[in-house]
């Protein structure tokens, strides 16, 4: 999906083709893959100093975090895709 952004809040955007996993930071193994990408230099926080709920694993290797849950963002994807097909969502391109 080209040219659409999805809002992990507070003025942060990732693209939607360059995402590769949304999962909830709370599991251990989730947690474990952040220190190592903000050891790493690779880790941005769109929480505006909020709680990090979930982890946007993106596929050139970089992480955000976000205060939103999985499941708001996943919700957020599909109300852009559908908006996308009924072609009332202005794409970036």
């Amino acid at each position: 999906m080209l040219g659409f952004f999805l809002d992990l809040g507070f003025g942060y955007k990732v693209a939607l083709n360059e995402i590769l996993a949304i999962m909830p930071i709370s599991v251990s193994t989730v947690k474990q893959l952040y220190n190592e990408k903000r050891k790493a230099g690779k880790s941005y926080r769109a929480t505006k100093g909020r709680k990090a709920i979930s982890l946007i694993l993106l596929k050139n290797d970089t992480v955000f975090t976000s205060a939103l849950t999985p499941d708001e963002l996943v919700d957020n994807i599909r109300e852009i895709k559908l908006i996308g097909r009924r072609g009332e969502y202005v794409s970036a391109d």
